[in-house]
């Protein structure tokens, strides 16, 4: 897909998931300098073009947020933007040209979350709850070994929780064994859920 011809609701989820949005909340304004170097002049004034226009970033972010655009990114202009759990799959696949070169050399920064995806992917079977699910000891798996698989901690807020959940569920959308322990702790641990 050309760049140039992105729907705003794509660019932005671009240019979050380029800032780091799918381990981190980025900024509106962050959002809105990166989104006009993908993509310049799209998100300018009409009568003076050397000023991105917040207001249309922050209405594509709005439009990213919905559900019948796919829900690609989570949060508020006052907090900050994440992907959601469907951005971040979304944003591992697309592919986009400028008609000449891939899109990694226009500043696609999807290696970024491969390589954290992938760093995650390695401290998650070197966890003790992996250990012990996988050599048949499921009973030793405490509320703590979950704790530590999933990073989070009993002081997380619900919305906290469920950005490290998106993360990790995308992290192993390719890997059996790891989709198993997860639902197994989607079980066991049901009320970490709610």
């Amino acid at each position: 897909m050309l760049l140039s011809s992105m729907s705003n609701v794509h660019l932005v989820t671009i240019a979050v998931g380029n800032l780091g949005g799918y381990e981190k909340r980025v900024d509106s304004e962050d959002i809105a300098i990166h989104v006009n170097e993908l993509a310049p002049g799209k998100f300018t004034w009409r009568k003076y073009p050397e000023h991105i226009d917040i207001q249309v970033v922050n209405q594509a972010l709005q439009d990213a947020r919905r559900k019948r655009n796919g829900a690609l990114v989570v949060g508020t202009g006052a907090k900050g933007w994440m992907l959601s759990k469907a951005g971040m799959e979304w944003f591992k696949h697309i592919k986009i040209t400028d008609g000449s070169r891939t899109g990694n050399s226009l500043g696609l920064r999807r290696d970024s979350l491969l390589a954290s995806q992938e760093l995650e992917l390695r401290r998650l079977v070197n966890t003790r709850a992996y250990k012990l699910y996988f050599s048949g000891q499921i009973e030793g798996i405490t509320r703590s070994d979950f704790f530590d698989f999933v990073k989070i901690n009993e002081y997380f807020s619900l919305k906290a929780r469920q950005r490290r959940y998106d993360f990790v569920e995308s992290t192993i959308s390719k890997d059996k064994e790891l989709q198993a322990l997860w639902q197994f702790f989607r079980v066991r641990f049901l009320q970490e859920f709610e």
